[in-house]
């Protein structure tokens, strides 16, 4: 089933990073927590809006990538730097009647337009 997802974070204090990613190393996913400082979206709690042609198959890569694995799940690696990334959650929902680019372009779309021209935290390419 096609659809897209969100990570979605319920504390609403102020982020902490680590200095190091803890997602799986097929490239370098770590950067500085300045930088990291500089993308966060205060306010928000959805941190990260992703799209699949195949949903359950693609949160399992995105799973699996954060605990450390090389799975190919590189949209969404600054989640992993987040202190509390091990208490986030997925939410889900089956596209219906358009293509999950556009459904996921769509939402990024609403997020941009809700949080002054600035898109999730950890989506980096629109």
């Amino acid at each position: 089933m096609a659809g897209e997802y969100v990570i979605y974070r319920t504390a609403t204090t102020a982020p902490s990073f680590l200095p190091e990613s803890k997602a799986g190393h097929r490239k370098t996913p770590s950067q500085p927590p300045n930088l990291l400082m500089q993308a966060w979206v205060d306010g928000a709690q959805v941190h990260y809006i992703g799209k699949a042609t195949v949903l359950r198959k693609r949160i399992s890569q995105y799973r699996r990538f954060g605990a450390g694995t090389s799975d190919a799940h590189w949209g969404g690696r600054y989640i992993r730097q987040l202190g509390d990334h091990a208490d986030l959650l997925v939410a889900w929902r089956a596209t219906a009647g358009q293509t999950p680019w556009a459904a996921e372009r769509a939402l990024i779309e609403s997020f941009t337009a809700c949080h002054h021209g600035r898109m999730p935290f950890a989506n980096l390419c629109r």
